[in-house]
This record gives structure tokens, C-alpha cells and sequence, in this order.
């Protein structure tokens, strides 16, 4: 019984390459490791465009603006490391505002291909993160011919096979895991 809780990570990590040319690579936000992975996948698809998300990082950054409290803005920070990794800065985009959750970002790019279609869509997101950002972009895209890879951020420390022996990771995989299930459940009973 133990031996499946342990290798559960394992299910929670999706590397799913694209095929052929990628239009759009979305860059979630979180850890800067997989920002230096999407400036490496924008130079591997030199056509695509590179979309960043603005996410409530700092927490409670939102109170700092409101203020009038300067500081830097992940989203900003973000765009910074992509264009000193060589990526060009007409080719990056920032959609949303304060977002909290891969929902919302899946939603908000949803609305942004609605008003600029690609056909080709590469995430980029953490590797425990990786399977329910799959799960939600598919579902938010399931009406349509958008086609989605999810690749994980190979610079996450995260180690699928010993994700019990460090509390972060314990935390990641139980959190996920609870996630998914939530969004299975949101995905029946809400209409998106």
C-alpha cells in the first residue's frame, strides 16, 4: 500500500514535447528556473511568442501598489531575465493581472486567443505542477484545435523519486494532489 503513495509524484510530472513549431510558449509564473527554460525554448522556436503571467508574487504585492509602494513586479522581473537570456523583447507578452491560480491563467489565455489565435501552445511549469496544468489548459481548450504540450522545468529541484525525504516537496506532491482532485470536481460542476 505504501509503495504507490510513494511513486505518486511520478504521475504529477507530464514532459510532453511539441511537435514541430510552437506559436505561443506560456511561461506560469513561480520559480525563475523555469523562466531561464523558457528562454531556452524561445530560442529552440524562434517564431514563437513568449507570454508571461502576472501573478500576486510577492505575496500580498497587491497592498505595495495600491500604496504606492515601488518594488519590483515578478512579471517585471520575469521579462528582465528573459531579454538578458537573448530573447527578444518585441516577442514578450504579459497577460492578466494578479492572478492567483492556473485556472485563472488558463482562462485569461483563453480570453487572449480569443482576440490573437495560435494554433500551438508550449507551458511551461513546474514538474510536481506540471500534470494539472495539462489537465486545466486542455479542459479550458477542449473546444477548440489548440494544440498543448506541458514541459517541466528541468532546473526545479524537485526529485519525483524522493519527494518524501524533503519537506517542500512532501508539501508540493500532497498539495497537488489535493488540487487535482479539486479541479476534477470544478471541471463537472462548473461551466467554463
Amino acid at each position: 500500500m505504501l509503495l504507490p503513495v510513494l511513486y505518486i509524484s511520478f504521475f504529477l510530472v507530464v514532459n510532453k514535447q511539441p511537435t514541430g513549431e510552437v506559436d505561443v510558449i506560456l511561461n506560469l509564473s513561480g520559480d525563475f528556473g523555469r523562466v531561464v527554460y523558457t528562454a531556452e525554448l524561445a530560442h529552440r522556436y524562434p517564431k514563437a511568442q513568449i507570454l508571461i503571467t502576472w501573478a500576486e508574487i510577492p505575496f500580498n504585492s497587491k497592498i505595495l501598489e495600491e500604496a504606492g509602494v515601488e518594488f519590483p513586479l515578478n512579471k517585471d522581473v520575469m521579462r528582465k531575465l528573459l531579454i538578458v537570456k537573448g530573447v527578444e523583447d518585441h516577442r514578450i507578452g504579459v497577460i492578466g493581472k494578479w492572478l492567483t491560480s492556473t485556472l485563472e491563467e488558463a482562462l485569461t489565455l483563453q480570453k487572449y486567443w480569443q482576440s490573437n489565435s495560435f494554433n500551438k501552445l508550449l507551458v511551461v511549469t513546474s514538474p510536481v505542477h506540471s500534470r494539472r496544468a495539462k489537465f486545466t489548459f486542455q479542459e479550458i481548450f477542449k473546444d477548440t484545435d489548440v494544440e498543448i504540450s506541458v514541459l517541466s522545468d528541468p532546473y526545479d529541484p524537485f526529485n519525483p523519486g524522493k519527494w518524501w525525504k524533503d519537506e517542500g516537496s512532501l508539501l508540493n506532491v500532497v498539495s497537488e494532489g489535493l488540487k487535482i482532485l479539486l479541479y476534477r470536481y470544478k471541471f463537472v460542476t462548473e461551466n467554463f
